[in-house]
């Protein structure tokens, strides 16, 4: 798999020449208008709220945190040239080898640093995989294990200060980076209870915000699915509705009904169609978790259709591969669902460029919509027929005024969208090795795998750092675990 996106991404492992990014300085103006930009929209995920916080004493402008930062800010500039953003992205990639071959544990802002790569690990790079937040993560979450000393008590055995307050916040974005990657790649969890009950002890401070309480809701949610994916007996008897969620939304109406814009029921959603899918493994009767399925993705591709174009710059990449995953579902029911076409050019209008990542999502979908559509007809399954037909009928309605002034998709010029694609005679070369593992279903609708959209997204070159980091595995100590199972 690494070879086949080394085939059609091809990766240059060195600066430019040319760059005018040479040993990490940024034109003075540029750099202050990146870092206003990533203290707005980046910054209290790490308990940033100045540029002043990303220097050091000596105001050294080379640090890891700084280079990340401006990275990030980059997806709000799509006018920073592609040899910068590329440079930036390289030593970024150095300068993390260097810090995690370093001395032990990692500084805080190294830290910090990781928890936001974890979380956005997509770049303006065309050509570059993301990082792999699941990696970065469980090796960030061995040295807070080492650095933080409220770990090292059981909860609720100190009271939580201003001091506590940065670690607690840092502490919960790793855990959820580990456990959203972990649950979304069907990768294994380590992370002991007793560390993960640190997690809500932030919301007891003054300082907390409503992200605070957004993280740690989620990192329950997604601990809640570990746990029923695991129990087999579960998935062999269970219905639409699980006790265990149905009492994590009560515990959490406050945040699900506490803003507009929140993602906090898009990750709801998600995990509720994970639970689906698996529960259709190890059940002969489909066909109403397979309706589920559609509804569900058609909930999370109308809210995001909904989210003013602003706002869904500042999603994390997690819930992208949301969106991704409910629009695979949608071209697995039905190719022909207008929703996929309007979420399509949605990510088209989104992106500033060809190397954001809502570009490569937009691609993505299109070659999967035909893929999907190829197989349809050669199936040729009436049934499947019926119920596309029968599920048009609850197709939200195309949102017309998407905000933020942009003009409406007729506007659009045809060519532009049909030649901004990429090459994707490596993509077909994939299909026709094998690799769809799209089947038909005793539902009518084509079984969809969990690990399609890694596969698929692998094809479109997001994947891994390329060669992974030998630092270590990434766990944490042996103790009674979570663990999801390897599809």
């Amino acid at each position: 798999m690494h070879e086949l996106q080394a085939d059609i991404f091809r990766e240059p492992d060195y600066v430019p020449v040319e760059t005018p990014y040479v040993g990490g300085v940024l034109d003075p103006k540029l750099d202050s208008k990146l870092m206003q930009i990533f203290v707005g929209h980046f910054g209290p995920w790490v308990s940033i709220y100045f540029p002043s916080d990303v220097y050091n004493d000596t105001k050294q402008s080379q640090s890891l945190l700084h280079n990340t930062a401006c990275l990030l800010a980059s997806r709000y500039m799509p006018g920073v040239a592609s040899p910068v953003v590329q440079a930036m992205y390289l030593q970024i990639r150095q300068e993390l080898m260097h810090s995690l071959w370093g001395p032990l544990p990692l500084k805080f802002e190294v830290l910090q640093a990781i928890a936001l790569l974890c979380l956005w690990p997509t770049h303006s790079v065309q050509n570059g995989p993301p990082m792999d937040s699941w990696l970065l993560s469980g090796i960030a979450l061995d040295h807070a294990l080492m650095s933080f000393d409220f770990l090292k008590n059981a909860p609720y055995e100190r009271v939580v200060d201003n001091d506590m307050v940065s670690q607690l916040r840092l502490w919960n974005a790793l855990c959820l980076a580990r456990v959203q990657s972990s649950v979304a790649h069907a990768r294994p969890f380590h992370i002991p209870q007793r560390y993960l009950d640190h997690c809500p002890r932030l919301l007891e401070h003054p300082a907390a915000t409503f992200e605070d309480g957004k993280v740690v809701a989620e990192i329950q949610l997604y601990l809640i699915t570990l746990r029923l994916q695991r129990n087999y007996q579960r998935m062999r008897v269970s219905d639409i509705e699980y006790e265990e969620l149905e009492r994590w939304k009560v515990d959490w109406a406050h945040l699900l009904n506490g803003e507009e814009n929140s993602t906090i029921e898009l990750n709801l959603w998600f995990c509720q169609i994970l639970l689906h899918r698996t529960a259709m493994k190890f059940q002969f009767d489909t066909e109403r978790l397979s309706l589920e399925v559609i509804q569900l993705s058609r909930l999370i591709v109308s809210k995001v259709l909904q989210a003013r174009l602003s706002t869904a710059l500042g999603f994390i990449d997690h819930v992208y591969v949301i969106l991704g995953y409910a629009t695979l579902n949608l071209c697995d029911a039905n190719t022909l669902d207008p929703l996929i076409e309007d979420i399509q050019m949605y990510l088209l209008r989104l992106s500033p460029n060809e190397r954001h990542i809502t570009y490569r999502y937009s691609c993505m979908i299109a070659d999967f919509k035909q893929r999907c559509a190829e197989s349809q007809l050669a199936f040729g399954d009436a049934q499947a027929r019926k119920a596309d037909a029968e599920q048009m009928q609850l197709v939200h309605p195309l949102v017309n005024a998407m905000g933020d002034g942009c003009p409406p998709w007729s506007q659009i010029i045809p060519d532009f969208v049909a030649q901004s694609y990429p090459d994707a005679s490596g993509i077909h070369m994939y299909t026709q090795h094998g690799k769809c593992g799209i089947t038909p279903c005793r539902s009518g609708f084509y079984e969809l795998p969990v690990q399609m959209l890694v596969e698929f997204s692998l094809a479109l070159g997001y994947s891994t750092l390329g060669k992974p980091l030998s630092i270590g595995t990434g766990t944490l100590p042996s103790e009674p675990t979570v663990t999801v199972a390897q599809e």
